[in-house]
């Protein structure tokens, strides 16, 4: 996660859907669980945090590049309605493109 990041995601995404029915929101972070904690305290990250030791939610989830550079991806957002189908997936630095993400498939889940 692009470090110049987080703080404004997680700001924006709780002002704007704080409360929201039918919404989880949460981070994920690619590495040891000590230096995910390190991250959460660094950041004062508030929602829950995935810890991907071994690497398979990235396996599992990872969305590359066109070009195939893996790097020019980061960091990664994602929107997974409520069957479990992958919707969104951007690598925008901009918290305003996910929400427009979020708000549209919270709509088509009404």
């Amino acid at each position: 996660m692009c470090s110049s990041e987080v703080s404004d995601t997680e700001h924006t995404l709780r002002q704007r859907f704080e409360g929201t029915e039918g919404l989880t929101t949460l981070w994920s972070f690619f590495g040891p669980e000590h230096r995910a904690e390190a991250w959460i305290d660094q950041y004062g990250l508030t929602f829950p945090v995935l810890v991907d030791e071994d690497g398979s939610l990235y396996d599992a989830w990872f969305v590359g590049q066109a070009d195939g550079d893996a790097w020019a991806g980061n960091p990664r957002h994602y929107v997974i309605d409520r069957e479990g189908i992958l919707v969104y997936a951007s690598t925008s630095p901009s918290p305003e493109a996910l929400v427009d993400a979020l708000e549209a498939t919270l709509a088509d889940s009404r």
